[in-house]
């Protein structure tokens, strides 16, 4: 009985670089999806951990708001370009202290307070019962909640994890030629203490010119108002 060489049953180049390619693809896969997973775990203990903290601070933020600040808050509102047809997002609204300032341009029916601390939340929507409340980390916001005209991040940019990943979320629930305006009437030294002090409360800080042109690349939004002095920081982006 004749035989088969001994290469009949060696594979051969192709076909194993082929087994190999489906190997790695696998590997990859697998590892993909567990960098995702570890992702996804660390924003939502971010989140978790941002809601314990801001729950436990609703005290302080009901504090009088010295005068100097609010003339600040008033110049952030007025940055908004808010017309009175517009529908607007406050995100990271803690106990609504920009309320007032919006209020002078659009109805409370349409400013929306949206934030992870339910316990800031509760607050807010108790001295303005009017605006109607979104109790989520901005992060898992989906368009079914609807689209804004305007959404305001005010003295929270840097708490977020991702900031990449915010403004994504924000492409996609902003209307067309929308706005949106990162602001703190502190400035961005005063969050560089905050996260200096405390990284895992504050884990960036706010971007400057060039990192706004990093973080808005591959977006189709631009850095249309910047403004970045000592005790006010006011960015406006336009989709």
């Amino acid at each position: 009985m004749s035989q088969l060489p001994i290469t009949a049953f060696v594979p051969t180049l192709a076909l194993r670089n082929k087994r190999f390619n489906l190997f790695h693809k696998r590997v990859l896969s697998g590892c993909t999806k567990v960098r995702m997973e570890e992702k996804d775990n660390s924003k939502q203990q971010h989140r978790i951990v941002q809601s314990n903290i801001f729950n436990q601070q609703v005290e302080n933020f009901l504090r009088p708001i010295p005068e100097a600040v609010q003339q600040r808050m008033e110049k952030i509102a007025a940055e908004l370009l808010l017309e009175p047809q517009d529908k607007l997002m406050d995100v990271g609204c803690g106990t609504g202290a920009m309320i007032p300032f919006l209020h002078k341009y659009v109805p409370l029916s349409q400013i929306f307070l949206c934030d992870c601390s339910e316990a800031m939340l509760e607050e807010a929507k108790k001295r303005f019962p009017e605006c109607p409340a979104i109790y989520s980390d901005f992060l898992e916001l989906e368009k079914e909640h609807g689209n804004w005209d305007k959404l305001l991040f005010n003295a929270v940019f840097g708490n977020f994890i991702d900031q990449k990943a915010v403004l994504g979320v924000a492409y996609n629930v902003l209307k067309e030629n929308g706005k949106i305006l990162v602001s703190h009437p502190m400035g961005r030294s005063f969050v560089r203490q905050l996260h200096d002090k405390d990284p895992q409360m504050v884990p960036h800080l706010l971007p400057n010119q060039q990192e706004w042109q990093q973080l808005l690349k591959g977006m189709n939004m631009s850095l249309e108002y910047y403004c970045d002095e000592s005790q006010l920081y006011i960015a406006r982006l336009s989709k």
